[in-house]
C-alpha cells in the first residue's frame, strides 16, 4: 500500500513524517536526515499494516492528501 506522508523539521534539527491517513501517532518516523526518515517511515508503515492484520484491525485505504501542509513539511507520495 502506498501512502502519502508529510515529512518536515524537527526541534532537534532532525526531521519527522506521519502518514495523515492513519489516526494521530500512528504511523511516524524521525531521523537525523530526510532520507533516514523516509527509509524508518517505510519500516514504520510495513511494521503497523503487518500488526494491524494480525489483529485483524482494518486497515485505512490510501488516499491523496489533500488538507493543509505544516510550515516546513511537504507532502511525500510513497
Amino acid at each position: 500500500m502506498d501512502y502519502d506522508y508529510l515529512i518536515g523539521p524537527d526541534a532537534n534539527k532532525g526531521y519527522n513524517a506521519y502518514i495523515p491517513d492513519f489516526p494521530p501517532a500512528a504511523v511516524v518516523a524521525v531521523g537525523k536526515t530526510r532520507e533516514a526518515t523516509a527509509t524508518r517511515m517505510a519500516q514504520a508503515m510495513k511494521t503497523t499494516v503487518e500488526f494491524l492484520h494480525s489483529k485483524g484491525i482494518p486497515v485505512p485505504s490510501p488516499r491523496s492528501y489533500r488538507g493543509e501542509i505544516p510550515p516546513g513539511f511537504e507532502l511525500v507520495s510513497a
